[in-house]
């Protein structure tokens, strides 16, 4: 799972503002706040330590993005397809639960073909997600059914065909003001 710092956070966060017609100074907050949650960043490197092929500490990049727009919308129902590790899917959860504190709960369902996925979650985050195993094609639409989804994050296999169907279907349920994100948007014009 590729992780990286991010170098150019500025103009992400103003990118990020934007986008969701907020305020710059209000997404650089929610940057710094989940960069400063050592408990869940400590978390988070206690699970990766298990691991020697992955880097030893939790490196946000892009998923910072992930962090504010999820804290910016407060979705009831957060979607992500390709859950992989669950750096993302941990991330995304930490801002439900966030939300959750302050009256907005909400959860995440995320999608991925591996049964192994989603280890790095930490235990404290699970409640709050809803792993589904299985092809997309065979599980999106079902799982979706009768909600309405605030946030979408296409993490999944990058061809046209692929992300534009899983766009399709989210917006079958999308409520209004939903945020599509998708990761590696330069893989595909979808």
């Amino acid at each position: 799972n590729f992780t990286y710092d991010i170098a150019n956070r500025d103009e992400l966060a103003a990118f990020t503002a934007r986008a969701l017609g907020g305020l710059e100074a209000h997404v650089v907050r929610l940057f710094a706040e989940i960069e400063g949650d050592h408990l869940f960043l400590d978390e988070l490197e206690a699970g990766l330590r298990t691991r020697r092929d992955r880097n030893r500490r939790p490196m946000l990049g892009r998923r910072l993005v992930w962090y504010a727009a999820t804290r910016i919308t407060r979705p009831e129902i957060a979607v992500e397809t390709g859950t992989h590790d669950g750096l993302g899917s941990a991330v995304i959860a930490r801002a439900l639960q966030r939300n959750g504190e302050e009256g907005r709960p909400g959860r995440l369902l995320t999608f991925d073909t591996d049964s192994g996925c989603g280890w790095l979650v930490p235990a404290s985050l699970r409640p709050l997600v809803d792993v589904q195993v299985g092809d997309v094609r065979e599980t999106l639409a079902a799982a979706l059914a009768g909600l309405r989804v605030g946030l979408f994050v296409h993490d999944s296999l990058h061809t046209y065909e692929h992300e534009l169907f899983e766009l399709r279907t989210v917006m079958d349920v999308a409520a209004p003001g939903v945020v599509l994100i998708s990761d590696n948007a330069h893989a595909s014009q979808a």
